[in-house]
């Protein structure tokens, strides 16, 4: 068991509320890259170089912008598998000459995104023609996701245990319930922020690079199928259905800024929920439980293919 508060310190989430257990969700998965030195800027002055050879009056500027499914975790070539990649691929089908600019960040909220993009920090943003939008998730589910680590052996192993049962001569239900609430409030608190956050940050874009076509993905639900819950106290967390709850309050705003600042909406959400292969990770594992639930190389085909249509097709 390692206890991430030795590992992890950052603005928004004080990890003095959660211990972490073995489980790398999305966010143990993000904290451990961060750990490794994958947090912060892409950008280094080879890279930008490198890019600034790549461009030429005749070129098309896409710039990807999110966290850890942008930047293409967990992938074996994630420079030929992320949608990023996938997007450029058709670009070039249809004869235009594209340098990617892949900006995902491992364990990015909406609000290091902001500041990154204030302070001119995201490589040719300034000249960018085509930009897209994956972030919202760690903003959503990160603090749950740490509490959700800190009882996984209780949700695992004992999934529907109730006040009465002996799992609860194990744990404290007033501990239990005081995580949970402080998570949830950490949760809120982020969403409450990430209207601004995405809002703000499409108006910096615009303010450089006003023809600039925008797209935002809709999010999905990681634990879409996962139904383990523990009631205790008079409340029930179910796993599967908070994260459900979550993802669709930051859908509910991604739309909303999508129609109010007139940007391209692509449903990567009902895309998930539809798709009958395996496009998480954690879908390959017995009983749904893995600790990678990010997209396979198919479901981020699948993220490319919702993009491409939205923003070519419509």
């Amino acid at each position: 068991m390692k206890d991430f508060k030795l590992l992890y310190k950052t603005e928004v989430i004080d990890m003095k509320k959660w211990k972490a257990a073995g489980l790398i969700t999305v966010a143990g998965a993000c904290v451990i890259a961060i750990v490794w030195g994958l947090h912060g800027r892409t950008k280094n002055n080879a890279k930008l170089l490198q890019l600034d050879e790549q461009v030429s009056d005749d070129s098309v500027i896409y710039v990807a912008l999110g966290d850890s499914i942008t930047y293409g975790y967990s992938l074996e070539h994630a420079e030929n598998e992320r949608f990023s990649a996938r997007i450029v691929a058709y670009m070039k089908q249809q004869g235009m000459q594209v340098v990617e600019c892949n900006q995902g960040v491992n364990g990015q909220l909406s609000g290091d995104m902001w500041q990154n993009i204030k302070k001119g920090k995201v490589d040719l943003l300034d000249h960018a023609d085509y930009v897209t939008f994956c972030i919202g998730t760690n903003d959503a589910l990160l603090p749950f996701e740490f509490f959700v680590m800190q009882y996984e052996d209780y949700f695992y192993g004992y999934s529907g245990a109730g006040d009465d049962s002996l799992l609860w001569g194990k744990i404290n239900k007033k501990t239990f319930i005081r995580d949970f609430e402080e998570a949830d409030r950490s949760a809120e608190d982020n969403l409450n922020r990430f209207y601004n956050n995405l809002s703000d940050s499409i108006d910096l874009i615009r303010k450089d690079s006003p023809d600039c076509r925008i797209a935002i993905m809709t999010l999905y639900n990681p634990y879409r199928n996962m139904d383990y819950e523990i009631s205790a106290g008079g409340i029930t967390v179910n796993i599967g259905q908070y994260a459900e709850e979550k993802i669709s309050q930051a859908n509910t705003i991604i739309r909303t800024v999508c129609k109010e600042k007139n940007v391209v909406l692509a449903d990567c959400y009902e895309a998930f929920a539809s798709s009958n292969d395996i496009v998480l990770n954690n879908q390959n594992a017995e009983n749904y439980i893995d600790p990678d639930d990010h997209p396979t190389a198919v479901g981020q085909q699948l993220i490319a293919d919702v993009f491409i249509e939205a923003l070519f097709t419509k």
